[in-house]
C-alpha cells in the first residue's frame, strides 16, 4: 500500500512541477508578446492558458482525492 502511496504522489508532484514549468513560460510569452507588441503571441499566450486550467483541475481533483 505504501508504494502505491507513495507513486500516486509521484505522480502528483510531476503534475504540479509540469504546471509550474508551463506557467513560467507562459509569463515569459506574455511579457515578450507584451514589450514586442506581439499580438499573435498575446493570442497564443491565451490559447495556451486553457491548458493549464485544465491541468489545474485536475491536480485540484487529485488532491481532494488524497
Amino acid at each position: 500500500m505504501k508504494r502505491f502511496f507513495d507513486a500516486e504522489l509521484e505522480g502528483f508532484r510531476t503534475q504540479l512541477m509540469l504546471m509550474g514549468e508551463k506557467s513560467i513560460e507562459q509569463v515569459r510569452s506574455a511579457l515578450q508578446a507584451l514589450v514586442t507588441h506581439d499580438a499573435a503571441l498575446a493570442e497564443q499566450v491565451i490559447v495556451k492558458d486553457d491548458e493549464i486550467d485544465l491541468l489545474e483541475i485536475a491536480i485540484d481533483e487529485e488532491a481532494m482525492r488524497y
